[in-house]
């Protein structure tokens, strides 16, 4: 019986041993679960800040290609202003100097 009861104390002490292990391992574990946690937010953060900036690069860019653009159909709308008034000036000179050869 005293053998008995010996051995139970003793398999009683390596599975409080074993316990114990296994809560400080929990432990580490939740603290890893914790840190890396923290670790994807500090991440998510960072990808938002990053996709915020892509998206006002690309309407940056947009909006400095449509005015280009703009300046763009002016300066062709100009050119054509100018040939046409070109035209005019050339048909006046030309009515003129035929007038003058009469």
């Amino acid at each position: 019986m005293m053998v008995e009861a010996a051995e139970l104390r003793k398999m009683l002490l390596e599975m409080e041993s074993k316990v114990e292990l296994l809560e400080r391992e929990v432990e580490f574990l939740k603290k890893d679960k914790s840190e890396n946690e923290e670790k994807i937010r500090v991440l998510e953060k960072k990808i938002g800040a990053l996709e915020r900036k892509d998206v006002d690069e690309r309407n940056k860019w947009t909006r400095i290609e449509k005015e280009l653009r703009e300046k763009i159909q002016e300066k062709e709308n100009e050119g054509l202003e100018l040939g046409q008034k070109t035209k005019e000036v050339e048909s006046f000179a030309n009515s003129k100097s035929s007038d003058m050869e009469e």
